[in-house]
């Protein structure tokens, strides 16, 4: 999944949804305690992110939820919270495909 850094956190929201099946929160830098606003630009809330070029994101649904959610904080420079369908955070031993199920 490529992500440019000027890229609203609403719509990339809604890319993760379409390409993995599954919601996420964003968070600002590498803080849990800040989320980061929808109409909030990627390059706002990444710690450190260029913004002359698109990321890419290296993620499948085999993976572990904790292991995406490292994949997004290295790649990306932000934390993000894999979501179950009720909105609770996923289990970080739980596969991206398991959680989709739920949806």
């Amino acid at each position: 999944m490529k992500v440019s850094p000027m890229t609203k956190v609403s719509t990339f929201k809604t890319n993760f949804k379409e390409n993995f099946g599954v919601d996420i929160k964003c968070h600002k830098g590498m803080s849990k305690g800040h989320t980061a606003e929808d109409e909030d630009k990627m390059h706002e809330i990444c710690t450190g992110m260029e913004t002359d070029r698109d990321f890419d994101l290296d993620i499948h649904g085999n993976m572990n939820v904790s292991t995406v959610e490292k994949e997004v904080a290295d790649s990306l420079g932000f934390l993000v919270q894999v979501l179950n369908a009720d909105g609770s955070n996923a289990d970080n031993d739980a596969t991206l495909g398991e959680i989709r199920e739920q949806y």
